[in-house]
This record gives C-alpha cells, structure tokens and sequence, in this order.
C-alpha cells in the first residue's frame, strides 16, 4: 500500500510545534454592520479582547429594534497565508429554545458570517443556515 500524495505543502507534517503560535486577532476585531439594510436576520458583529479572551456580540434584527445577543467567547483561526493573523472567527449562541453556530472569515476586507440555527426539539421550526456579509465602521 502506498501513502496519498500530499496536495499542498502546509499538510506535510515535518514537525509538531510544542505550543500553537499566538495569533494576532486585529483584522478582525471591532464592530461590523451588515450590507443589507432589511436583513431580517444578523444586523451586527462587534469582535473585542485581547488574544486568548476574545469575545462576540451579535445583534439581531427585530420589528422594535435590534435584539442583543449578547457575549459569548470567540475562537480564531489563521493560516501561514495570512502571516499569522486572524482571518476567520467562531462562536456559539444557545438561546434555550435555538442554538446558533457562526462562523466568520474575512475575504478582501468583507467579513462573511455564516450561521446555522437548530431549534431545540419539539418545536415544529425546520433548521436553517444563512450567510450575511459587513463592513467594518
């Protein structure tokens, strides 16, 4: 039996690091307002801390204004691409009655969040997965 051929060069695995590399949360820190005025779904993201306790707050969109999420702990990623700063972001929500995942990431200083909602069970809603995208203010 013979070994895959790697496809890209960061997959080959010469050494193991002791402790992962700090990662520079800067592009990605701050506040985001959505592209879409009407969004019937995330209106903002505000991305604060310093590396190691990061957190995010999301606000929704409602009829009487913009519901907010509150906060809740932030994971970021990076890659050797981008010199070891943040690129994308991850979060959760658990509102009791729905269960929000996020995940964020940065494409040409766009940042598009995705988002699957689960409802908790019993309550009739089928799930759902949206994609927002912001600017920074």
């Amino acid at each position: 039996m013979t070994a895959a051929p790697l496809t890209r060069a960061r997959e080959r695995l010469d050494s193991t690091p002791a402790e992962p590399p700090e990662i520079d949360p800067a592009p990605v820190l701050g506040a985001w307002v959505v592209f879409e005025p009407g969004t019937t779904g995330i209106t903002r993201v505000e991305v604060e801390g310093e590396p190691g306790s990061l957190q995010a707050r999301v606000f929704g969109s409602a009829l009487d204004g913009q519901p907010d999420w509150g906060l809740t702990a932030v994971e970021v990623f990076a890659d050797d691409v981008a010199g070891g700063e943040a690129w994308a972001f991850r979060a959760s929500y658990d509102h009791g009655w729905q269960r929000v995942e996020l995940f964020g990431y940065l494409n040409r200083g766009v940042l598009a969040v995705d988002a699957g909602t689960v409802f908790a069970e019993g309550s009739g809603r089928s799930d759902y997965f949206t994609r927002e995208l912001f600017y920074r203010l």
